[in-house]
């Protein structure tokens, strides 16, 4: 328990961190270089990308080395790349950066996700999850509009620092952590030992619906001062809200009932939100469907995320948390591009949303026709497989 609260605080602090620039990159990307719809969606999908390619090898190295230094190293490293931002002095350049940032935020947060579910009791964790996957929505509603509020009139160097200072904070409060003293001691460089296979069907799942929401909180800003908002940070606020209502009610129902009811509410949630951005395009609007999203998604993320982690024996967590989590990056690097370039096609942002929709309601269909039967076919093998587990202490 007491490990898992000090994991929870480190986690706080990196989303924090990192959900700081989420309003300001965009906005310095339009103010400052000139950047449109299009371009903006390739920056801010340039990580994602990125971080898919790494998340092979930050499973690997959580599994075959032990979770405690690929934690704690990728998160100093992670604060060296948020603190490149106010080095930056073009778009050429700040592309680099954000091709270059995907490499610690791979590491990071698969280390984080496996460390997680090793300290969460199978038979609760859905709930321990949920209560996990609090802290990004806990970040995401003060740190977009704190990051706002510290920028002012054009602070962006007072920005890039603080948010690097969180995540030194982070790997400084990471060390404290007992770490789960478990490796694969067998596992190979090979993309079989680097990624599961028993998560693949998840992981698309996972890419369909993030697509449509990374495409959103992309372009928040610029839709919000369209409609005259005066700040996109309610926005991140509003959708963390209903995030954290959702996900531990979520957790709680995933380990009595099963996966089934939770997915089925969280995209009917979803879609309604969908809906919400479509025909009611005023800043009411936009705020509304924040919080209704924020159910849905809470309630979807955390069905996935402990069905990934189930799958699979303690050895197998770290590629299976790569794998869930490249399926996020694709996601939204896909949606980002994809939707930025009909966004900017069509001159409409409801019909981005749309797509969107489309999108969510194909993976709704993979899930129930093919994800859950072989969901419950391997939990019902016990997710074994023959990989050697070896303990010895991290630290």
């Amino acid at each position: 328990m007491r490990d898992f609260v000090v994991l929870c605080g480190s986690t706080l602090a990196l989303w924090s961190g990192f959900f700081l620039l989420l309003g300001v990159v965009p906005g310095y990307a339009v103010e400052r270089l000139g950047c449109n719809e299009s371009q903006l969606g390739l920056i801010s999908s340039a990580m994602t990308i990125t971080a898919m390619g790494a998340r092979p090898w930050a499973g690997y190295a959580v599994d075959r080395w032990g979770r405690r230094w690929v934690h704690v190293g990728s998160l100093v490293v992670f604060a060296g790349a948020l603190y490149g931002y106010g080095l930056v002095g073009g778009l050429a350049t700040l592309l680099l950066l954000r091709v270059l940032m995907g490499l610690p935020f791979a590491f990071t947060t698969t280390a984080s996700l496996t460390v997680a579910a090793d300290l969460v009791p199978a038979a609760r964790r859905g709930e321990g999850l949920g209560y996990f996957g609090l802290v990004g929505p806990l970040a995401m509603a003060v740190a977009p509009a704190a990051g706002m509020w510290l920028l002012g009139d054009g602070r962006y160097t007072l920005v890039f620092g603080t948010a690097a200072g969180l995540l030194l904070c982070a790997a400084a409060v990471a060390l404290a952590i007992r770490h789960p003293p478990v490796r694969a001691a067998d596992a190979l460089p090979s993309l079989g030992d680097m990624l599961e296979k028993r998560v693949l069907g998840i992981g698309l799942v996972v890419l369909l619906i993030e697509a449509g929401w990374g495409s959103v909180v992309v372009f928040v800003p610029l839709y919000a001062a369209q409609l005259g908002m005066a700040n996109a940070g309610l926005f991140y606020t509003l959708y963390s809200a209903g995030a954290l209502i959702s996900r531990p009610v979520a957790g709680r129902v995933f380990d009595r009932h099963g996966a089934r009811p939770v997915f089925g509410l969280g995209l009917g949630l979803l879609l309604a939100a969908y809906a919400i951005l479509i025909g009611w395009e005023t800043a009411a609007g936009l705020l509304s469907a924040a919080s209704v999203m924020g159910l849905g998604l809470g309630a979807l993320g955390l069905s996935l995320q402990a069905m990934a982690v189930n799958a699979v024996p303690a050895a197998r967590r770290g590629a299976a948390s790569a794998t869930f989590n490249a399926a996020f990056d694709l996601g939204i690097g896909v949606g980002t591009s994809l939707l930025g370039a009909v966004a900017h096609a069509t001159g409409s942002y409801a019909t981005m949303y749309l797509t969107a929709a489309g999108m969510a309601v194909i993976s709704a269909v993979l899930f129930f026709a093919v994800v859950m039967p072989r969901y419950e076919v391997v939990r019902e093998r016990g997710a074994q497989d023959p990989v050697r587990i070896t303990r010895e202490c991290d630290r």
